[in-house]
């Protein structure tokens, strides 16, 4: 599963048309609530269920900015079990914002927005089997 989180709903919308074109749309979640999406990961640990291969995560969002969530994430989740890769999506270029990512063991990539379709099917694509979690 690829699950996105960002509250620009046009981004969402945008990355669910590109989604549904492709055969792996169901591998595909979004949330424009950061923490809706701390909730939810947190629920999908404790109840055994399907956790997230991809997470790729808007780093400037209003309730909650991204790196507040990976401080949240990292400290209430068992991340490094999870094999979860995290990318971190912004439009800055600024080299704090990156560098700062870099911080986060959870964080595997900062990406430059827009993530390119090519790159987002291949995750679809590569996340498309069962990744649960047993803690």
């Amino acid at each position: 599963m690829v699950l996105m989180i960002d509250d620009d709903l046009d981004t969402l919308e945008i990355y669910q048309i590109i989604a549904a074109k492709s055969s792996h749309a169901h591998h595909f979640k979004v949330f424009s609530s950061p923490v809706a999406a701390l909730h939810w990961l947190k629920r999908q640990v404790f109840i055994d269920g399907a956790f997230p291969r991809y997470l790729l995560l808007a780093l400037n969002m209003a309730e909650l900015h991204g790196f507040e969530f990976l401080e949240e994430f990292e400290r209430k989740l068992p991340y490094q079990q999870l094999d979860t890769k995290v990318f971190v999506l912004s439009n800055s270029i600024r080299y704090l914002d990156q560098s700062r990512s870099k911080k986060y063991d959870s964080v595997s990539e900062f990406i430059s927005k827009p993530l390119s379709i090519e790159r987002f099917y291949s995750l679809l694509e590569s996340a498309s089997d069962i990744h649960t979690i047993k803690v």
